[in-house]
C-alpha cells in the first residue's frame, strides 16, 4: 500500500495562522482586554464595587500592635548613665477605619471625605500580658513640655518651671511611672484644680495640644498616647476617582482642603504625594517610587523597590523604605543638624520634640544603639515593608513599623532633668499590618493564573507557528512540490490541444474513415457479399 505525500504547503498555511494568532490575541488582544477590565474595575466610579465594598468601608481589620519601653535604670539615667531599656509588649488591637461624609466633584473628577480610626483591645491574643503592667517612661508633659520651650521659647523657661512645679507639687522625678493601659488609652490623670497662674496656663495648654478626648472631668485631664486618635477624624482627604486618568486613582488632591501642608520649611517637602496608603493606582513599575501620604506624620514617604517576594503562593514585589536616605533638608527643623541616617524629625508635625524611626533603631546610624541598650533589630519584625502586585496596583501584605522618641537632653533649669544624658530616647514602638484573606488572595491568584497561561499560550503557538511556517515551507521547495497555484492552471489546461487546426493527414484520415463507414452500412441493408461490396 502506497502512503501518499504530505501536503507541506497545506501545513505551512495552517502554521502562519497560528503564527497570526498568537501575535495578535497574546500580545495585542488578551493584554488589552486585561487592561480595560483591570481599569474599569479600580475606578472609584459612584456605585461601583471597589468604592462600595473595598475602598469606602475597608473590609478587613488592620492588625495594630503597641510595645512600650520601659526604662530599667531610671534613677541611674537621671544622674547621666547610659539607659538600659526593656521591650514589654506588643499589645494587641484591631483597628478599623471608617470613611464618612463622602463628596464627589464630577468636574475635578474628585472624591472628598472624613476618615476615623478605632482601636479595639484584643485581650487573648495579648496574653499573659494584660494592659495592667507598670513601666516607666519620659513624663510626657514636663520632659517633652520643657525640652520644647527650652529649644524654641528659652525666654519663657522660668515660667514654664515654675508652672510644671505647681502643678505636679514639685516634682523629684521626669519619668511617668505607670500603667501601660492608662499611657495607652486611658490617661493618667493630672489635676488641674489648682490656683497658679501659671498652672492653670500649662492645664490649657494641654487641653488645646490634646484636644476634647483628653478632659476626664471638669477638674482632670488624661493625659496618654492614643486617646485622642481613637473614634476621632484624621482629617478629610480628597482624592482623585481616576475615571479621567486611570494613574492618578486614589493620588491625593488635599488635606483638610489645602492642596500642600504648611508644616516643613520649604515647598518639596510640603508637598501631597501619593495615596492614603491604602489604595493604590494599578500598572506600577519595578522601578517606580510608590508614595503614600500620612496625615500623622504630616508628609509622604516614598518606598522602592527592596526585592521579590511571595504571598500564599501569589508572586509579588516587595518595597521598603529607608528613612532619612533621600530626604531633603527642609524635613529638618535645622537644615545644619539633620537627624543621623535612620530616623526623621517629627517635631514640626508634632508640635513636640519626638523623632521617628524603625523599631530597635534598625537601619539606623549604629551610635544609637550604642548611647542606649537594649536594642535587639531584626528585619523580620521590624522592617517596614509592603508587598505589591503591581499590575494591579494591590497591597496584599504591608507592615508599618515605626518607633517613636524623645529627643532627650538636660535642661538645667529644672534640677530632675539637670543631668540628663543627651540621647534619642525610645518611648514606644508600633506596627499596622495588612494581610488579605484567601477570598482576596484567590482573586490575584486568578488574575495570575490568566497572565500565566496567555503567556504561556502565546510563546508556545507563536514559537510552534514559526517553527512550522519555516519548516514546512522549506520542505515544500525543497521537494518540488509545484505550487498550489501552478497546480490549478495545469489541471485546467490538460483537456485542450496544443495545437489551434488540425493538418492534412489527420483531414485525410478522418474523411476515409467516414466513407468506409457509410459503404459497410449500404451493403449491410441490401444483403450485399463481400465480394459485391468491394465490386
Amino acid at each position: 500500500m502506497q502512503i501518499p505525500a504530505l501536503d507541506y504547503q497545506k501545513f505551512a498555511k495552517i502554521s502562519g495562522g497560528a503564527l497570526a494568532f498568537g501575535i495578535i490575541y497574546g500580545f495585542l488582544l488578551f493584554p488589552n482586554i486585561l487592561h480595560f477590565a483591570i481599569k474599569y474595575m479600580v475606578q472609584l466610579r459612584p456605585g461601583s464595587r471597589t468604592r462600595e465594598q473595598l475602598y469606602l468601608p475597608i473590609p478587613f481589620d488592620i492588625e495594630f500592635t503597641i510595645s512600650v519601653w520601659n526604662i530599667t535604670n531610671p534613677e541611674e539615667v537621671q544622674n547621666g548613665a547610659v539607659p538600659i531599656v526593656k521591650e514589654v509588649g506588643p499589645y494587641y488591637f484591631l483597628e478599623r477605619k471608617l470613611k464618612y461624609d463622602v463628596e464627589d466633584d464630577d468636574e475635578a473628577d474628585t472624591l472628598s471625605f472624613d476618615q476615623k480610626n478605632t482601636f479595639y483591645f484584643q485581650a487573648n491574643k495579648t496574653l499573659p500580658l494584660t494592659g495592667k503592667e507598670i513601666v516607666t517612661i519620659p513624663h510626657l508633659v514636663i520632659q517633652m513640655g520643657l525640652l520644647m520651650i527650652q529649644r524654641d521659647q528659652a525666654p519663657l523657661l522660668p515660667l514654664a518651671v515654675k508652672g510644671l512645679n505647681e502643678l505636679f507639687e514639685n516634682p523629684t522625678s521626669p519619668y511617668f511611672t505607670e500603667k501601660v493601659e492608662d499611657l495607652l488609652f486611658y490617661g493618667v490623670p493630672i489635676n488641674c484644680d489648682v490656683d497658679g497662674f501659671e498652672a492653670k496656663s500649662v492645664c490649657s495648654a494641654l487641653e488645646d495640644t490634646m484636644g476634647e478626648s483628653a478632659v476626664l472631668n471638669d477638674t482632670h485631664l488624661g493625659i496618654s498616647l492614643f486617646k485622642s486618635q481613637n473614634g476621632t477624624s484624621t482629617g478629610r482627604f480628597t482624592v482623585y476617582r481616576g475615571m479621567k486618568n486611570i494613574s492618578d486613582t486614589g493620588r491625593m488632591v488635599a488635606f483638610n482642603g489645602e492642596t500642600e501642608n504648611d508644616v516643613f520649611n520649604g515647598d518639596e517637602c510640603n508637598e501631597l504625594r501619593g495615596t492614603d496608603a491604602l489604595f493604590f493606582p494599578p500598572f506600577l513599575k519595578r522601578d517606580d517610587t510608590i508614595w503614600a501620604f500620612s496625615a500623622q506624620s504630616c508628609r509622604s514617604f516614598g518606598f522602592r523597590y527592596k526585592e521579590d517576594s511571595s504571598y500564599k503562593g501569589v508572586a509579588l514585589k516587595r518595597f521598603s523604605i529607608n528613612f532619612n536616605k533621600d530626604d531633603p533638608d527642609c524635613f529638618c527643623r535645622d537644615p545644619d543638624e539633620c537627624p543621623p541616617e535612620g530616623v526623621i524629625d517629627m517635631s514640626m508635625c508634632l508640635q513636640a520634640p519626638l523623632l521617628a524611626s524603625k523599631p530597635h533603631f534598625l537601619h539606623a546610624d549604629p551610635i544609637l544603639r550604642e548611647k542606649v541598650h537594649g536594642f535587639t533589630p531584626n528585619e523580620e519584625l521590624h522592617e517596614f515593608l509592603v508587598d505589591f502586585d503591581l499590575f494591579a496596583g494591590a497591597a496584599l501584605n504591608a507592615r508599618v513599623a515605626i518607633q517613636f522618641n524623645l529627643d532627650m537632653t538636660a535642661v538645667e533649669e529644672f534640677e530632675p532633668m539637670a543631668n540628663l544624658p543627651s540621647v534619642y530616647m525610645p518611648i514606644f514602638w508600633i506596627t499596622e499590618a495588612i494581610a488579605l484573606n484567601k477570598t482576596f488572595v484567590y482573586q490575584f491568584k486568578a488574575l495570575h493564573f490568566g497572565q500565566h497561561l496567555n503567556s504561556f499560550i502565546k510563546y508556545v503557538v507563536v514559537t510552534l507557528g514559526l517553527l512550522g511556517t519555516g519548516g514546512f515551507t522549506f520542505l515544500a521547495f525543497n521537494s518540488g512540490e509545484t505550487p498550489v497555484d501552478e497546480q490549478v492552471i495545469v489541471e485546467r489546461e490538460a483537456p485542450q490541444s496544443s495545437k489551434m487546426y488540425p493538418d492534412e493527414a489527420e483531414v485525410e484520415k478522418g474523411t476515409l474513415d467516414s466513407m468506409m463507414d457509410f459503404k459497410d452500412k449500404i451493403a449491410a441493408k441490401f444483403g450485399f457479399s463481400d465480394d459485391e461490396k468491394n465490386s
